[in-house]
């Protein structure tokens, strides 16, 4: 079995003894370290433990660490949005991703017997998963702000009467005691974890691939059925698709005079996971097509489909393919980053206007204007690059 995994990673050495810099949130035992070792497997890793989900971001984009992996949406929880909202903070990439079943113990010192324990410590969302359990035995909840830190709390304190929910894995890292394992109410437990990176990867054809992005609508009558239309058209499958009221990450634009409350609070954003890759044309002309219906767009990224609890550990890392040069375009000091799709005559006279204001100018066209661009101070990209970059503003 080949896994979906393989196209990840280049022939670039390791970057340390210890292996390839993963930062997750959490402790050492946390359910995020298990998910590092899981996706990676038998290849050397080193799991990097942060305090917030920020930390890991900025450890990516620092270049600190090679990836981050982080919890995008539980089964039972529904999608984590904190890490969505920082994905549009950052220009980073999801190139891989893990579903990691979810098993919850009850850890104790060594020693202790299970008609000691009166109290038992998590975090609220495992003692929300384990409810059932805890009530049966009688003991008393109390909310801890980490799984794997409430193991560690408990050997702390030396507790015999307060029990840590945690992974087994907390239990070996603090050389606690499992008094009883799969305590949780529903078994259909899985989070579902994505690898971030700075740069994106085009992955092979010969696996399932997923798209990953978040658009926003200005709140008018059908503008969700003509979104959707631009995949259907195009037979493309729906994932996911999810919606919540727009964030501060996402920029507010003026409601069309059609909106039905008339202010840009009515703007919805939707995050979308469709079965299409955006090295396909189809997926380029539908994200085109969206492009003139959407306020906003980002394209997290394209990347293999996992399986739940497939180990699939990825292969080759980035950076040196051909495929995966990084693709994020420089900073402007001053102005703002244009984005031109068509770069005719009259893309070029607009490119030569936006320059000499000082803005910093992108264009994509299907003919090759490389040679043109670079004459008029123009980065000159493919459709593909143009889709997976964030511009203030992008002129069809």
């Amino acid at each position: 079995h080949v896994s979906a995994w393989h196209w990840v990673f280049s022939k670039k050495k390791i970057p340390s003894a210890m292996g390839y810099r993963v930062a997750y949130q959490g402790v050492p035992g946390a359910y995020s370290e298990q998910a590092v070792l899981q996706l990676f497997n038998n290849m050397p890793v080193q799991p990097c433990p942060h305090d917030q989900f920020d930390d890991c971001f900025k450890a990516v984009e620092r270049s600190e660490v090679d990836f981050a992996l982080l919890p995008f949406e539980n089964t039972l929880g529904g999608s984590i949005h904190a890490n969505y909202d920082l994905m549009l903070r950052y220009n980073l990439h999801i190139i891989a991703e893990t579903q990691l079943r979810v098993r919850h113990c009850l850890l104790a010192n060594q020693g202790v017997q299970l008609s000691e324990i009166k109290t038992v410590m998590s975090h609220p969302q495992a003692l929300a998963q384990c409810d059932g359990y805890t009530k049966s035995h009688g003991w008393k909840s109390v909310a801890y702000h980490d799984t794997a830190a409430s193991g560690q709390k408990i050997k702390q304190d030396c507790s015999r009467d307060v029990a840590a929910i945690a992974s087994s894995r907390a239990a070996e890292v603090f050389g606690l005691q499992i008094l009883d394992q799969g305590i949780e109410d529903d078994d259909n437990n899985f989070t579902r974890f994505a690898l971030i990176s700075k740069v994106p990867v085009t992955p092979d054809s010969d696996v399932p691939v997923k798209t990953s992005l978040v658009f926003s609508l200005d709140d008018q009558p059908g503008a969700l059925f003509k979104a959707m239309a631009c995949f259907s058209l195009r037979d493309i499958d729906l994932l996911k698709i999810e919606s919540r009221p727009k964030g501060p990450s996402i920029p507010c634009t003026p409601s069309s005079p059609t909106s039905k409350q008339g202010n840009a609070m009515t703007q919805v954003a939707f995050t979308l996971d469709i079965l299409a890759d955006l090295s396909e044309q189809r997926t380029k002309n539908a994200l085109l097509n969206l492009r003139e219906l959407a306020s906003f767009i980002r394209v997290f990224g394209s990347y293999p489909v996992s399986q739940p609890g497939e180990p699939g550990p990825p292969k080759r890392l980035p950076f040196e393919s051909s495929h995966a040069a990084p693709r994020s375009p420089p900073t402007a000091p001053s102005g703002i980053s244009v984005a031109i799709a068509g770069f005719g005559p009259f893309g070029q006279f607009l490119a030569k206007t936006f320059v000499k204001q000082g803005h910093k100018v992108y264009a994509t066209s299907r003919s090759d204007y490389t040679k043109v661009a670079a004459e008029i101070g123009v980065t000159f990209l493919s459709e593909q690059d143009l889709l997976l970059q964030p511009f203030d503003a992008i002129i069809f």
